[in-house]
């Protein structure tokens, strides 16, 4: 079976579900996807400040939006 083939097969079987369930995990798998294409383009600097920009999240080193407006407009 060929890729396009294949492709019809699931398009077929994701028309005639009714499990959401399913869909959803479909659904994820494929934003998934999308999400590291996109990761994939970026330069190395940008992948270095995303994942300043996580890590900082993760160590609780953030501030609200309200906030930041605040220090913006001083």
């Amino acid at each position: 079976m060929n890729v396009h083939e294949e492709k019809i097969k699931y398009a077929k079987a994701i028309l005639e579900t009714e499990d959401e369930a399913l869909l959803a995990r479909i659904g994820g798998i494929l934003e998934e996807d999308q999400i590291e294409d996109a990761f994939e383009i970026l330069t190395e600097d940008q992948k270095t400040d995303i994942e300043l920009g996580i890590q900082q999240i993760k160590e609780g080193k953030v501030i609200s939006w309200e906030r930041l407006k605040k220090n913006l407009d001083h």
